[in-house]
């Protein structure tokens, strides 16, 4: 059973069906199809999260960019947790 769900699986990531909690995906979203497509305004964040890591700051100067300006998590909290 166990080889079986691994194939199903494989099948669907190769057909571009990958099995994300989107709702909780920071960047991402779903089209009618069910195919992972970029959320433009939200892949914004997580560049800019990207790029703060890769100029040397700390998690927590990361998470505080965010908090102070305002926008939300993935699942609308104004908390910040890297």
């Amino acid at each position: 059973m166990s080889k079986n769900v691994k194939l199903g699986l494989q099948f669907r990531y190769q057909n571009g069906e990958a099995q994300v909690n989107h709702n909780r995906f920071l960047g991402y979203t779903k089209d009618e199809n069910g195919h992972l497509i970029i959320e433009p305004k939200e892949a914004e964040i997580v560049k800019r999260i990207y790029r703060e890591y890769l100029e040397g700051k700390s998690l927590k100067q990361i998470g505080d960019g965010p908090m102070k300006d305002g926008i939300l998590t993935a699942v609308k909290k104004t908390t910040w947790r890297l």
